[in-house]
């Protein structure tokens, strides 16, 4: 009689122990550590941009690292499963010929994950106007993609003017093949 009540209980508590395993992965871990790097040096670059244009200087080259979450709080935003970070990374800092390693810096994300389960997007709570009709904040939100880009302003201007022009050039290849093809058809 002891014996089965064990194995019964001992079956219950298997049973009971799979389920939460299985939950608990299945559940909410959050998004991975280059995940939230990726939402930090967007957030970092977007800072170093402004300062930038403002000083009339160039943008440093930098790299995020040692990142540790201390809080991490699930929520929606949007309908979407989102996560709400908080704690502090390290950052290297390369000015043209200085360098710097700052330590401790604090960071506060917010990480919508989309419905593939495999793209997460940097939101960021915007001000809202006192003439918003809208109940609750307002968020926008930047695709984090697998690799942050380095700006260089300077090199993203030319090839900005590159891609017009080989636009261009293409557009009057186009024209041309089309004249051409016209002259041959009449």
């Amino acid at each position: 009689m002891m014996g089965r009540r064990w194995a019964k209980l001992f079956k219950s508590a298997l049973i009971l122990g799979c389920a939460l395993l299985f939950l608990t992965g299945c559940g909410a871990r959050g998004p991975e550590n280059k995940i939230v790097q990726k939402a930090i040096a967007l957030e970092f670059q977007q800072t170093q941009e402004a300062l930038s244009q403002q000083l009339h200087t160039k943008v440093p080259k930098f790299k995020i690292k040692n990142i540790v979450v201390a809080e991490k709080e699930a929520l929606r935003l949007g309908g979407l499963v989102a996560y709400h970070l908080q704690g502090q990374y390290d950052a290297d800092v390369k000015f043209p010929g200085k360098r710097y390693a700052q330590t401790d810096y604090s960071f506060d994300v917010y990480l919508q994950q989309l419905p593939d389960g495999n793209l997460w997007r940097l939101a960021v709570p915007q001000a809202r106007d006192d003439d918003s009709e809208t109940v609750g904040p307002q968020w926008k939100t930047y695709a984090l993609y697998e690799e942050v880009p380095e700006v260089d302003p300077v090199v993203d201007a030319k090839a900005s003017q590159a891609v017009k022009a080989t636009k261009v050039v293409k557009a009057s290849e186009s024209a041309k093949t089309v004249a051409s093809t016209q002259d041959k058809a009449g």
